[in-house]
């Protein structure tokens, strides 16, 4: 039934008017105002966050009043620094209690700067806006929450190494370019790493070239040694130029010097070594920066007695590598850089001392280490060095090519090259190395065309075949090379030598080699293959008996290929902490023929001495030469 207003009495509309004007105004007959506040959130605590923004009402009012809100990006980015909110807020009908917004924060893990973001307000009823807009700041923390609050960095990864830093937090870091040496977790010398095998098939623990060092920490340039994932100087070990698909070899040397005399290197003779190198596909790095080092700190050099040298056997002014080491080699290149040291002397200062050595057990035939050594290395090691002071004292500048040479064969023993490849076998003609004392101090001569013994002369480097150089030896220019052995020449059996066939090292050879019958006399032969007359008796024949490597016994020779075989991981050899040596010595009479002696004198000599025939030294050599013992013609001992 409907009421027409006009039939209420008069009386009770007017009631009824009263009673909803005073329940509408009751509060005020203003619109209240909202407003929003700001929030700061620190993330230096180690729970959870979120921003809470406090909406005000100034006033109660009779009807319900609502707001929209919602989010809006700063300096901090919603779905990355915190969750986007929207909505509606509603006050009811005459309550002034505040209303609440909640953002969740995002865990903020490392120090940063402070980020901000924003709440905005829209669209009231019932209600004005007096401040609609709330400002979100939220507080880095100062340090990584790993560290502050023992969060685990673990990722579950078995092929990074996972750390904490202050600043940067949780850090991943690929193992095979850390400070463990790839050798070790490949277990070159050892048991691999556990994670090796599946490392390895996902390509994350690669090493294509096999010289030591990860794919990994040869793209980015360096080793992380602290595995902090950036390069730190003076830490980490820098792999400037490094190749995967190449093999790298990286080498810092000093010298000494005196105040008359000094034995920094030719360059040139630094320089045929990486041509020699590079000419098998080989980077072989050398660092820029050299110490001079004075002889006052010791004339003899030695890599034995890591801690005191025994005056016994070195004499009264002597050092060692591992004093050497501490004081000029750079800490943090011991993981990567081989270190050649340019002496006066190695080992010992003069016979009467070098009696009072430690004896070679390995290829020296147990006696000690002659005075006038020309060098010093580690058997698979990365010390090395370099010691021409027996012609230094003579007043002879070393020719380049002797200097190279040498040092090349020390290099060698790094690389667990030994005097006849992998054997102690010396003076083989077939291993042309300078590995071999056939070559160490000379280099390898080239012939002007396959099968001629003849040294091809020259004038220049260009008149010789890459990577080969010229010898502007006075009287004697020749083409030569420093070099190790690039194959693998067949076995000669002493005890049944086929003279028809030679060397064959190839058909167009052009290297010429050098035999001995009596450990004196030299003969230069071919090496294309040319029938080679081993015992001197003018007839080729096809089974004959002959020593042809002076050692004053008959057996089988073999032949090895250098280059496939070297030993670049030295960071597992046996020699890497302690040391496993070679050394290398021919006396000055031995190293130049008289009739250089004069010109040797008075100027300098640019190119390698030819090798000359070599004399035992002394009655107990004689014998043991006689009694068929291997003799150390030029007394290179391996230790």
């Amino acid at each position: 039934m409907t009421r027409n207003l006009s039939s209420i009495p008069s009386r009770l509309l007017l009631l009824i008017t009263c009673f909803f004007a005073q329940s509408t105004l009751a509060y005020g007959d203003a619109l209240p105002q909202l407003s929003i506040s700001d929030v700061t959130v620190s993330e230096s605590s180690c729970s959870s966050q979120v921003a809470t923004f406090t909406v005000s009402i100034s006033a109660p009012f009779g009807r319900n009043v609502t707001v929209q809100f919602a989010s809006a990006d700063g300096t901090a980015y919603a779905g990355t620094d915190y969750a986007a909110v929207s909505g509606n807020l509603m006050f009811p009908r005459g309550s002034r209690a505040p209303q609440t917004i909640t953002v969740p924060i995002a865990d903020v893990l490392i120090p940063g700067p402070n980020k901000i973001f924003y709440v905005n307000l829209s669209h009231a009823l019932n209600a004005t806006i007096s401040r609609g807009q709330g400002t979100a700041t939220i507080d880095a923390p100062t340090t990584a929450k790993c560290q502050s609050c023992g969060l685990s960095c673990d990722d579950a990864n078995g092929c990074t190494t996972d750390s904490c830093d202050a600043v940067r937090g949780c850090l991943h870091v690929n193992t095979s370019t850390v400070a463990t040496p790839y050798c070790v977790l490949a277990g070159v010398n050892g048991p691999p790493d556990p994670n090796f095998a599946a490392c390895h098939a996902s390509g994350a623990w690669v090493d294509s070239d096999g010289d030591g060092f990860s794919d990994a920490e040869e793209l980015q340039g360096y080793i992380d040694v602290n595995g902090n994932g950036v390069y730190d100087p003076g830490i980490d070990v820098p792999l400037l130029g490094a190749d995967p698909h190449k093999a790298d070899v990286y080498l810092h040397y000093d010298y000494f010097y005196a105040s008359d005399h000094t034995h920094n290197p030719p360059p040139q003779a630094i320089q045929w070594m990486v041509d020699a190198f590079a000419s098998r596909g080989i980077n072989l790095h050398i660092d820029p920066q050299h110490n001079a080092i004075p002889e006052s700190m010791g004339k003899v050099v030695t890599t034995q007695f890591a801690d005191s040298p025994d005056p016994a056997c070195v004499g009264s002014s002597a050092t060692t590598m591992h004093h050497l080491r501490e004081a000029y080699f750079p800490a943090n290149y011991n993981l990567a850089y081989h270190y050649v040291v340019f002496s006066h002397w190695s080992y010992c200062d003069s016979s009467s001392d070098c009696n009072h050595c430690p004896i070679d057990d390995e290829c020296g035939g147990g006696s000690p280490p002659p005075f006038g050594s020309y060098g010093e290395s580690e058997i698979f090691g990365d010390d090395a060095i370099v010691s021409f002071g027996t012609l230094t004292d003579q007043g002879v500048q070393v020719p380049a090519h002797a200097a190279s040479g040498v040092t090349m064969h020390e290099l060698g023993h790094n690389f667990a090259l030994l005097h006849g490849g992998d054997t102690c076998d010396n003076y083989k003609p077939n291993y042309l190395s300078v590995m071999s004392y056939n070559f160490y101090t000379t280099g390898i001569p080239v012939g002007s065309t396959a099968g001629d013994p003849s040294l091809k002369s020259c004038t220049t480097d260009a008149d010789c075949v890459a990577p080969a150089h010229c010898s502007t030896l006075p009287g004697n220019n020749h083409c030569f090379r420093i070099d190790y052995s690039s194959a693998r020449l067949p076995g000669l059996n002493e005890s049944a030598l086929d003279e028809t066939a030679g060397l064959n090292e190839s058909a167009t050879s052009t290297d010429i080699s050098i035999f001995t019958p009596d450990g004196i006399t030299e003969f230069n032969i071919p090496t294309n293959g040319s029938p080679i007359d081993w015992n001197r008796d003018g007839v080729i024949e096809s089974n004959v008996m002959q020593d042809i490597n002076g050692d004053g016994v008959q057996t089988l020779l073999s032949g090895f290929n250098d280059w496939q075989n070297l030993q670049f991981s030295y960071q597992c050899g046996s020699s890497y902490d302690s040391g496993s040596l070679a050394h290398a010595i021919s006396p000055f009479k031995q190293f130049f023929p008289k009739r250089w002696l004069a010109a040797s004198r008075t100027q300098a000599l640019v190119s390698a001495a030819r090798h000359t025939p070599v004399l035992a030294d002394d009655a107990s050599e004689r014998g043991a030469a006689q009694r068929g013992r291997p003799i150390d013609w030029l007394r290179e001992r391996s230790w």
